[in-house]
């Protein structure tokens, strides 16, 4: 039995959709600014798409991505270890999970 309303939960996600206003990518041990291309809460997780128009034409080792929210705090980190050619554009999603199970 769940403890808190699926109307308290919706309401939650909503304020976490509005709080996330930034997303950064690690390429090469420096942090670059992408561009928030949606926000989206689908399947009770807090989705959010981001380009990086700014590393597009580059090769780089992408090391960790994380979301900043209005304070300009981090909010949210990961680390990742893959490569990016040149010919390569970067799209990256994040998705938190805000259930209860």
């Amino acid at each position: 039995m769940a403890f808190f309303t699926n109307e308290f939960l919706t309401d939650r996600r909503e304020e976490w959709l509005k709080s996330i206003i930034g997303v950064g990518i690690k390429a090469d041990g420096k942090w670059y600014e992408g561009k928030i291309e949606k926000k989206a809460i689908e399947n009770g997780c807090v989705i959010v798409d981001a380009t990086f128009p700014d590393i597009e034409d580059m090769d780089a080792n992408i090391q960790a991505t994380r979301l900043i929210d209005k304070k300009g705090k981090q909010c949210a980190y990961q680390e990742k270890n893959f490569k990016k050619t040149h010919q390569q554009n970067l799209w990256v999603r994040t998705s938190i999970p805000i259930q209860e199970e």
